[in-house]
């Protein structure tokens, strides 16, 4: 890596994941002081990079005091920008955003719009009021509101908590069900916790229907990145993260992120996500995630020089035009990908053939670099030490 230059600002990346360890080794390379704040053993896994400098803290919400303390030692070096890798790291910046030093700045504000587009019920409220197609829904709070949505919607449906940052406190995600019985098998304990659950309309198609466009607004309406792509595979199988990603032309994608984010002032990175329904042809918004997307070596891969115009975009620097996205790249997410391919090949829907010949346009594999393999060790040592732990424990069951 070259020598820092310090008249640029020090990036602080909170909760890095894959496209955030690609987005610190442009950074690092182009002069950029790279800090990484992470928790839990996949955090710190990729806070072993030597593109950063890591920070291995307790765990969010309950240690954020002790993330606070070390931004406020950060910050003593210099101004700085703070990008965020996940939910959990998105909400603590707008929660917490009043005590953290201004001269680290974020896109995140503590009176902006990110908790409303996080949320799944107000943004679909947004895409109402913009005239957006969103998942026909019904939300429950309460088992008896649970138990009055699912009498009411049509099977197969979608489970998921309006708020994806707290369903992974509690372990519940996006599920398909498909009787009023599963819903109450799998709802009830979120809607216990004080979780909001959203019963939604299962949008007919296979993953690859799944359109993205990945964008940064900014304060005056300008959109300094914008780049679209679609999903090839993911994991969890049809509800899950990106596995296997490509850069495509979304026109429709791009003008629905256009009309969302204006009409509620949006400013920062956010990922919207879409899915053609596979008998209209329609295009369905899903949701917006306002975090650095796990994929966005993708924004590499296509040579729109995403990390950088992120960074320069967040930090104040002068870009010039964005350049045309290279159609047809792709990014690879191996944690995600080798379970995804498997499960595909398992269930006979996917060939060893096939699967090699969708890695073509391949350009981007998150933490696998030759010139960089501590995150990719460590990664697989915490898998290695999960998995053991796993079997002693069912090995000590009765």
């Amino acid at each position: 890596m070259p020598q820092p230059d310090r008249t640029l600002p020090t990036a602080i990346i909170l909760h890095p994941n894959d496209g955030a360890l690609t987005m610190a080794r442009v950074l690092a390379a182009r002069g950029v002081r790279v800090h990484a704040l992470a928790d839990g053993a996949v955090g710190r896994a990729f806070a072993t990079s030597r593109a950063v400098t890591g920070h291995r803290l307790a765990d969010l919400p309950d240690g954020g005091d002790a993330w606070i303390a070390r931004l406020e030692s950060i910050a003593g070096d210099g101004p700085g920008v703070l990008l965020s890798g996940s939910d959990h790291a998105t909400r603590f910046l707008f929660t917490h955003r009043r005590r953290i030093p201004a001269s680290l700045r974020s896109f995140e504000a503590g009176d902006g719009p990110h908790a409303c587009v996080m949320d799944k019920s107000s943004l679909y409220a947004i895409a109402e009021s913009a005239g957006v197609r969103a998942p026909r829904t019904q939300r429950a709070r309460t088992e008896q509101e649970l138990h009055d949505a699912a009498e009411q919607v049509t099977y197969p449906c979608v489970l998921k908590p309006a708020n994806i940052h707290y369903g992974e406190i509690v372990g519940q995600k996006t599920k398909r069900v498909d009787r009023p019985a599963d819903v109450l098998e799998h709802g009830a304990r979120a809607v216990r916790t004080g979780l909001e659950m959203l019963l939604s309309e299962l949008v007919p198609g296979p993953e690859s229907n799944l359109e993205g466009a990945v964008t940064v607004r900014l304060a005056d309406g300008s959109y300094p990145l914008a780049y679209g792509r679609r999903k090839l595979r993911q994991w969890p199988l049809d509800y899950g993260a990106a596995a296997l990603m490509v850069a495509e032309e979304v026109p429709e994608t791009m003008g629905l992120a256009h009309i969302l984010l204006d009409a509620c002032g949006f400013i920062g990175i956010s990922s919207l996500e879409t899915k053609r329904h596979a008998v209209t042809g329609e295009v369905v918004l899903i949701e917006i995630n306002v975090r650095l997307p796990q994929s966005f070596g993708l924004s590499k891969a296509c040579e729109v020089d995403g990390p950088w115009r992120v960074y320069a975009a967040l930090a104040g620097l002068t870009l010039d035009p964005q350049p045309s996205p290279r159609i047809g790249r792709k990014v690879v997410v191996p944690p995600l990908e080798r379970r995804a391919a498997t499960a595909r090949i398992r269930r006979g829907e996917l060939t060893r053939r096939a699967a090699l010949g969708s890695y073509r346009g391949v350009r981007s594999v998150g933490l696998l670099n030759p010139s960089d393999p501590l995150p990719a060790l460590a990664f697989a040592a915490a898998g290695a030490r999960q998995r053991l732990s796993a079997l002693r424990g069912r090995s000590a069951a009765p």
